[in-house]
């Protein structure tokens, strides 16, 4: 990385000033020119932003090479490193007009696909991220590449935003099963199922864990357990409920793969086993 300073020149003097003071304060101390102010010229290195993809046409060139007004500074008004401040603060502010993404310092251009390689969304945050992207026409600025601080920048309410999400994903899923009425056995078994499509082999051992069954009832949750491969909870059950488990699971297996009227029926054959 380029070292940031700036360099002051006169006739065939050139100094490097880079202190928290002003430095050609300090050189006019030790000698008086009228038209000192006049012929000085400042030259500035800072750096303001990376280029990471070096595009064919850059979006900001014109920007970067924007002069600064100097004369603050050649009248002693603000330090080196204030002027250097300054500098990238207007560069940055003219950038903002701009559509450009870019991160710390780095410049991705307008290159969408890149620039979300970097913020890596989660799929709740991914719709909400696009949108941003594709209908903001002025500069994403952001100081760490993160997905939910582009969100926070924007005002989206992050966890509506997730919550929508899996209500949405919840019933995309279930929207192929057919409502079931039936006895609590009949609502047990069609609860798990639905549990076991939205939220897949964990959400099911949630809820087997966090509900007191009777014997039917665990010989069920131990059936679906069986059938999605779970081990270790076999200590839970009696031998009698892995027995009768085992032997439903493989009617567990065909429900929980079944849509629309084949759920119905399969539903239907796993009761009539259950008695």
């Amino acid at each position: 990385e380029k070292k940031e300073n700036k360099k002051i020149k006169w006739s065939n003097i050139e100094i490097k000033a880079c202190s928290d003071k002003n430095k050609i304060a300090e050189i006019k101390k030790y000698f008086y020119y009228p038209n000192f102010e006049k012929e000085v010229k400042i030259e500035v290195k800072a750096n303001v932003v990376e280029c990471v993809l070096h595009c064919s046409h850059c979006l900001i060139e014109d920007v970067l090479e924007q002069d600064i007004d100097s004369n603050p500074y050649i009248n002693g008004m603000v330090s080196d490193k204030k002027f250097l401040e300054n500098y990238r603060k207007k560069i940055l502010w003219n950038i903002e007009s701009k559509k450009v993404f870019i991160i710390g310092n780095k410049c991705y251009g307008d290159n969408t696909e890149a620039f979300l390689k970097e913020l890596e969304p989660k799929e709740w945050e991914m719709d909400a991220v696009m949108e941003i992207l594709k209908n903001e026409n002025k500069a994403i600025i952001l100081e760490t590449a993160s997905a939910t601080k582009l969100l926070e920048k924007y005002d989206v309410d992050l966890q509506k935003l997730k919550e929508e999400y899996y209500e949405k994903k919840k019933e995309e899923r279930l929207k192929n099963l057919p409502v079931v009425k039936g006895d609590r056995i009949a609502e047990f078994v069609d609860s798990l199922a639905r549990i076991y499509k939205v939220e897949g082999k964990e959400g099911v051992i949630r809820a087997i864990k966090s509900k007191k069954m009777d014997i039917k009832e665990k010989a069920i949750s131990y059936a679906f357990l069986y059938a999605l491969g779970v081990k270790g909870e076999e200590w839970k059950y009696t031998k009698m409920e892995i027995d009768f488990g085992k032997h439903l699971a493989g009617y567990v297996g065909s429900l929980l793969k079944a849509e629309g009227e084949e759920y119905k029926k399969m539903l239907d054959m796993l009761l009539r086993e259950v008695g």
